[in-house]
């Protein structure tokens, strides 16, 4: 499994992109926080119960996935790592289509 901060460079490696679909995500610890503050507002629950969290924690919070999945004979590295929603990495759907990266640019 990756660690916080494996997570955190290809988080910042991607510019926070989702590179599937070019979605701008959000710091993990900048949506905590709102969920710190505004509780009632923002909910979040530690096991991700959708019931108790809001809903753009799973499209804004920011997660690791594997660009040619594990089973399928692909590396568990950063270089097969790509930065994905927490929505987009649950439905896989990524899974049985063609994949295609958006573009990141650097500068």
């Amino acid at each position: 499994r990756y660690t916080d901060r494996d997570c955190m460079r290809v988080f910042f490696r991607d510019g926070f992109v989702d590179r599937y679909t070019g979605t701008q995500l959000v710091h993990p610890g900048a949506l905590r926080l709102l969920s710190i503050v505004l509780p009632d507002e923002f909910p979040f629950h530690r096991n991700w119960d959708t019931s108790k969290t809001h809903f753009a924690f799973y499209e804004l919070f920011p997660t690791v996935d594997h660009l040619v999945p594990v089973a399928r004979g692909g590396l568990d590295t950063a270089s097969n790592w790509v930065t994905t929603s927490m929505l987009r990495n649950s439905d896989g759907a990524q899974e049985n289509s063609p994949v295609v990266l958006i573009e990141i640019p650097h500068p």
